[in-house]
């Protein structure tokens, strides 16, 4: 097949909101300030459609944890996710086991 877009196990936009918990235009936004990585990860076909790795679910995920939770702007979050995203989600793990240790200690 000829000038066939594989987007086997890729994502609609529609997808990625409902399984990340937001909304499509916020997905756009995001999209927008650079915060999902690369264009060359969404793969668009010639009917205009776009389709997003499944991976967005997870960062789109942490990046909305990061405003709502630790207040971040999406400047900060964007520098953060462009240095190292894994390493992002790292922290904030590390970070929600300490809080919950105090919390612990706190009530012992």
């Amino acid at each position: 097949m000829t000038g066939a877009v594989a987007t086997t196990g890729m994502l609609k936009i529609s997808e990625l909101a409902e399984r990340s918990g937001v909304s499509a235009g916020t997905i756009k936004h995001y999209l927008r300030e650079g915060l999902l990585g690369g264009e060359d990860e969404v793969v668009r076909t010639s009917r205009n459609m776009a389709y997003y790795p499944p991976g967005f679910v997870e960062r789109i995920q942490l990046i909305k944890r990061l405003q709502e939770e630790r207040f971040m702007p999406l400047r900060v979050i964007r520098e953060l996710m462009s240095a190292d995203p894994d390493r992002a989600a790292r922290m904030i793990e590390l970070e929600d086991r300490i809080l919950d240790e105090g919390r612990v200690a706190r009530n012992d």
